[in-house]
């Protein structure tokens, strides 16, 4: 017979010097008598603080970039535009002076 019947925390087993118990996880000793303390690893607070201000620091870091190249991309097409708009009054230009000119042409000939 096993000592105290293995306290109900392992199970009783013949060997060759006799019966023994052989133990559950986490309970140890003739009889598995004891149990081994079971801890959840704790997290410290400095851990939590570093984890969320190295989150907030991507967070910025990421919005500085998309702001970045928004701003890269409007000054990027507004340049396109204003190209178009100086070639726009370039042609104008040159219209007005044409007109111009065969105004001074038809008057000649009147």
């Amino acid at each position: 017979m096993c000592p105290d019947s293995c306290h109900s925390n392992g199970g009783c087993y013949q060997g060759p010097d006799g019966p023994f118990c052989l133990c559950k996880p986490a309970f140890y000793g003739n009889s598995c008598e004891s149990a081994i303390e079971m801890t959840s690893p704790s997290v410290s607070a400095a851990d939590v603080n570093s984890d969320f201000w190295a989150i907030i620091l991507v967070f910025v870091a990421t919005v500085f970039v998309v702001c970045g190249c928004v701003t890269a991309a409007y000054c990027y097409f507004r340049s396109k535009r204003s190209d178009v708009v100086a070639a726009d009054e370039e042609f104008a230009h040159k219209a007005r002076s044409v007109a111009q000119r065969v105004r001074q042409f038809v008057g000649r000939l009147v």
